[in-house]
């Protein structure tokens, strides 16, 4: 993750994201070519950037794609490896900072 901001202010206001998972992914008949319903696992990747318009608020925008594993490859999701896009909302009760100072060390806690 990395943040833009100025250097005499320890809020950014703006991050680049970048993230990798696991999920679950609900297969039926109406999604691959299996007759019933069962879950399997998927690789996940995404990036975003998360847009902070106040000390409360975090608003952001993501793509990212779902990769089926090995061993479910063969019940064809249709969504497997497509790009999805995600919109996030953070609303926090506390101010949102970051434990840097604005000349880089550390704040101590």
């Amino acid at each position: 993750m990395a943040g833009f901001g100025t250097r005499t202010k320890e809020y950014s206001w703006i991050d680049i994201s970048l993230g990798i998972g696991l999920t679950g992914v609900n297969l039926n008949s109406d999604n691959s070519n299996i007759s019933g319903q069962r879950t399997a696992s998927a690789f996940t990747i995404s990036s975003g950037i998360v847009v902070k318009p106040s000390k409360f608020a975090n608003l952001g925008l993501f793509i990212g794609s779902d990769t089926l594993g090995a061993n479910d490859r063969d019940v064809q999701w249709i969504y497997n490896r497509d790009l999805w896009i995600g919109l996030g909302l953070n609303v926090s009760f506390n101010a949102i900072t970051t434990n840097q100072s604005p000349d880089g060390e550390n704040k101590k806690q």
